[in-house]
Formats: structure tokens, sequence, C-alpha cells
């Protein structure tokens, strides 16, 4: 029995031991290896799939239809086979189309939108239904409606359309100002009419700019700052979410860089909900309006130093800043008497004020600095 009661108490040592020697191996875990192991209990491997079951039946497919004439077809096809650039910025758009033959000049533009709220309003890119004769609106489980314009914003790109049915899955909107760099999003959109494509990626950036390369919306002035996102897009996804890891809409997928892989600009959900609401209730968004594009001087040339204030490249005739006798070439120094140094500086000056207010504006002209008064004015419809 003594003999016995020594064995037991040594198998119990000894396990002990093991035991020990097991957790100090888990506690000398790889770093890394921990990490992705954290991570893979987090989310798990089916998160995603299991968000876009839960998100995707507030996401629609869009198809418009343009009805040109002759000659508006023949000008597109020849800026389509002599103009690179336009080629490329109208793939990218999701605006290369396809063609029915000469009886019919059709045009046809694919993407994607977002229902807002469940009695049929719906948000996507303004470049995706912005000349349409006929919008035509595909939901998950397959119905198909015919869908109305309800309100367009040039500035935002963006537009709500609106389709006859009740009871619709309205998505979740979250907020985009909590976004961190690094996290992960996902999309859902219509690329190449492949309906409710998914891909998935990282936030890349925070308040980008996009003027450079950008069309002429609110972005070309600077007056936007961007989601930059690794997320593959695709012709066809404008218009679609960018969502979060809580199934939450936090952009609305815009426009990418053409040069570039995967380089991806969404208009933050703060910013697309606020327009969406105006142009829900108004049928526009007004935006405070000077008429002029502009560029940071400093751009023009490497070494050439820098040089203070934002220069005017164009002035929109007719706007505000023609009335006031603007130039091209005035570099823009102060607004209400703060120092102004980009074109978002002029363009968060001019947010800051209503339609019809008298903003105080400092140039330099031929090296003499000169006081304009210019009254600002409304967005016009029709701006591109």
């Amino acid at each position: 029995m003594g003999a016995s009661k020594k064995q037991l108490r040594l198998f119990m040592i000894l396990g002990l031991i093991c035991a020990y020697s097991t957790n100090a191996v888990y506690s000398e875990e790889n770093p890394a290896s921990a990490s992705s192991r954290l991570a893979t209990q987090a989310f798990g491997p089916d998160t995603i799939a299991d968000l876009v079951e839960q998100v995707s039946p507030s996401v629609v497919n869009i198809v418009s239809t343009s009805n040109l004439s002759r000659e508006q077809l023949s000008r597109l096809r020849v800026e389509r086979s002599q103009n690179d650039s336009v080629r490329k910025l109208r793939r990218h758009f999701g605006l290369d189309g396809q063609y029915g033959d000469e009886s019919g000049n059709q045009l046809r533009t694919t993407g994607a939108g977002v229902v807002i709220r469940s009695d049929g309003y719906i948000l996507t890119s303004l470049h995706v239904v912005r000349n349409a004769d006929t919008v035509k609106v595909t939901l998950k489980d397959g119905r198909s409606f015919d869908a109305k314009i309800i309100g367009k914003d040039g500035f935002s790109d963006l537009s709500v359309i609106k389709i006859p049915v009740v009871g619709l899955a309205a998505a979740k909107f979250g907020d985009a100002d909590k976004l961190r760099t690094g996290q992960w999003v996902f999309a859902i959109g219509n690329p190449y009419a492949y309906e409710n494509s998914v891909s998935a990626g990282l936030v890349s950036g925070l308040h980008r700019e996009a003027k450079n390369f950008t069309p002429a919306f609110g972005a070309r002035t600077g007056a936007l700052t961007f989601i930059q996102t690794d997320v593959p897009l695709n012709p066809g996804s404008s218009g679609g979410p960018l969502i979060n890891m809580q199934g939450e809409v936090i952009g609305i997928n815009s426009f990418i860089r053409d040069e570039a892989q995967n380089i991806g600009f969404s208009i933050p959900s703060n910013l697309a909900k606020r327009y969406a609401d105006e142009l829900m209730q108004k049928g526009s968004a007004p935006h405070p309006y000077l008429g002029v594009e502009m560029r940071d001087p400093s751009e023009q040339a490497e070494g050439a130093g820098l040089v203070s204030g934002v220069e005017v490249t164009r002035v929109r005739v007719p706007s505000p800043a023609n009335s006031a006798g603007m130039q091209v070439g005035d570099l823009i120094l102060e607004m209400d008497s703060a120092s102004v140094q980009t074109p978002k500086d002029v363009s968060d000056a001019l947010a800051a004020h209503s339609i019809g207010d008298q903003i105080s504006v400092k140039i330099k002209r031929a090296g003499q600095d000169r006081s304009l008064s210019v009254k600002v004015g409304s967005l016009p419809e029709d701006f591109d």
C-alpha cells in the first residue's frame, strides 16, 4: 500500500510538471501567431459572410438606359476611340455602356445603390443615373422595379431614387468619423453586371483629397474628402455601400484611381446621409458657391519655392466670383481676414457661410493686393 501511495504521489508531481510545461509553451507563443489566433477568435472565419447575409438585402443593382441621338452616339464613339483618358475615365465610372444597334441608340450604365428608407428610397452615385431616360432597380430577391429620380447633387455626385415598394430592408448607417486606418471593410456592388458581388480590404487612409484626378464634382476643388480603401472596385461598384465589421454603411463607393491598383475612394457616410436627407426633402442639396476652380501654386513646378495663396485656374461665367471681378491667375490670400493656403481652406471658409452672405476675399493680382466682396451663390443644379 505504501509503495502505491508513493507511486501515486510521483504521478501527480509529473502531471503538474507537464501541465506547467504546456502552459509555459503557450505563454511563449509567437506574437504574430497569437495575434492571428486572437483575430480569428474575434472575427471568425465566416464573419464577413454572416455580415453579407445581414446587409445584402439593403443593396440593389441598378441599370440605367439613356436614349441617344445618332449624333450623340457617333460623337461618344469618336471620343472613346480617340481620347484614351476619356475612355479610362468612363470605364472606371461604369460608363462604358453597352450599345444597341443604330435604331436603338442606347447607352446602358450599371451601378449599385443602398436602401435608405423602407418605403423605397435608395441612395446611389449621380453618375450612374445622371442622364438616364429609364432606371431599373433589381433587389436581392430578384424583383425588379422602374425607379424615379427624386434628387440629384452634382457637388457630391450623389442621387436619391425611389421604387414603388414598401417593407424594404433599410441599411444602418455608421459614423465614418470613428473610422481608423487599417480597419477591415467590405463592399457590395454590381461590377460588370455581376450582381451582388462582394469584395473586402482595409481602410488605407482618411480625409483624402482627390482634386488632381477626379471629375469636376466637389472633389475637384478639395471641397470633399474621402475614405481611401484597397477594396477592389470595378465599373458597376459605384453607388454601392462600403461596410464596416459591425454591418454599418460607412461610405458610398464613388471612384478609383485609374492608373493604380486597388486605390478606391468612398464618400463618408456622415456626408452621404446628410445630403441624402436633403435630396429626399427638397430634391436638391444647396451648397454655397463661388464659381472658381483652384490649385495650390506650389504644385506648379518643383523647386519653385512655396507661394502663399491659392491660384484661381478657372472662373465660371456666370458665377458670384465672376460678378465680383475675380480673374484667372488671381491668388486668393484670405477669406474673411483668415489666410488660406489650399483649395480646401477656401472651401472650408465658404462652407461656413450661408447662401446670400457677403464674404470678403483678399487676392493678389499682378503683384498687387486687392480686396473683393463676393456674394455667396447657390451651386447650380447642373454643376459638373
